[in-house]
């Protein structure tokens, strides 16, 4: 289907949004094999070294991750919350990181592995 949007008769759209880690990458990776990454933003989900590469390589606008110092903060809050009271909600509303090609190179230096690190462009979903 990507590959019918980048070179087919159907109208190109400008942003392609992906919802996980493959779809990010192996977007991404298409556009560039067929020379079109420069007229096809690709938005992702999730972050990675490949995600990570390519964002600063221009193939990737951007990448939404989750904030792991917030999952691990409101982890402990809720087993506080179940030891104080015996129950807790069974929601709990984690931040998310923007990850782009101004905000990278933050996130490379605050030393990541996986989902760790981020920059300060937080949104709640």
């Amino acid at each position: 289907m990507i590959h019918e949007i980048a070179v087919g008769d159907v109208v190109q759209p400008d942003v392609i949004i992906c919802l996980d880690e493959v779809l990010t990458q192996s977007t991404a990776q298409l556009l560039k094999e067929l020379g079109v990454s420069e007229k096809i933003r690709v938005i992702g989900s999730y972050i990675s070294e490949d995600i990570i590469r390519g964002i600063q390589e221009g193939d990737i606008d951007s990448t939404i991750t989750i904030d792991p110092e917030a999952m691990g903060r409101m982890s402990i809050e809720a087993l506080m919350t179940y030891k104080t009271y015996h129950m807790v909600s069974y929601y709990t509303e984690v931040g998310t990181k923007l990850v782009d090609h101004a905000s990278v190179a933050a996130y490379r230096r605050e030393g990541t592995d996986g989902e760790g690190g981020g920059t300060e462009t937080e949104k709640g979903f």
